[in-house]
């Protein structure tokens, strides 16, 4: 019985781990065993498996969902397969601690359902992205944080954790084409991660993208912008998600 994958994680607390704890059954030989049950079960740090047991597929291999406990700390699994040695599969559970802002500006403000999706980007984002970066003072007279694209952006001068984005509903390009934009503005020097973005959705296409339910999947595609992913795919650590 050989771990193949899920082990020596590290996840958010209460929820399903990023690799699933997988095993492999092995003959003599080292060939995968089909059909063979394999059991899954928690040890440790109160969390749950999507399944008690797991039968290997045409690979030998068998694997379950991994929910970590409610309480940051070590958590762990144990798998097993009659006679064989059992191996065990740890993680730890951190709690959620990364921090996203979201302030409106512009002339035009958001609907309330229109503000009810940002708010669901931000907590997906928020699930995903959960460690914690240090605060960080910024001084910036208004209109200067984005650089002369966005002159009505207004003044920032506070402590920010982790990161603060700027959304605009504004005319791009009327109906269809362009839906929005976005990116970082400030970065960073130390780790080279985002500390104040903007996202600017064009007002003749929000009502469209909400009346086909695609409203809430461009919000949370233009905030991934505002977090490095696409525009930063350069800098050295952002290359590997490339």
């Amino acid at each position: 019985l050989v771990k193949v994958a899920g082990d020596n994680l590290s996840g958010l607390v209460g929820k399903v781990t990023n690799d699933p704890p997988a095993v492999r059954v092995e003959d003599q030989i080292g060939a995968g065993m089909a059909g063979i049950a394999g059991n899954f079960a928690v040890t440790s740090g109160g969390g749950t498996v999507s399944a008690a047991s797991a039968v290997t597929d045409a690979n030998g291999l068998a694997s379950v969902d991994w929910t970590l406990g409610g309480s940051d700390g070590a958590n762990s699994v144990q798998a097993s397969s009659g006679s064989l040695t059992p191996v065990t599969f740890t993680a730890t559970g951190q709690i959620a601690a990364f921090n996203i802002v979201v302030r409106y500006f512009g002339t035009q403000q958001p609907t309330a359902a229109q503000q009810g999706a940002f708010a669901a980007a931000q907590a997906r984002w928020e699930t995903l992205i959960f460690g914690d970066l240090p605060d960080i003072p910024i001084t910036m007279a208004a209109g200067t944080a984005c650089g002369s694209s966005f002159p009505d952006l207004p003044a920032i001068n506070e402590t920010i954790d982790d990161i603060v984005i700027y959304a605009k509903v504004d005319s791009i390009d009327g109906p269809g084409k362009v839906l929005g934009q976005a990116g970082p503005c400030l970065i960073r020097l130390s780790s080279g991660l985002p500390v104040v973005g903007v996202m600017q959705f064009d007002s003749a296409d929000l009502s469209g993208l909400e009346s086909s339910g695609q409203l809430n999947l461009v919000i949370l595609h233009q905030m991934g912008h505002v977090l490095g992913y696409g525009g930063l795919w350069n800098q050295a650590g952002f290359n590997r998600l490339a």
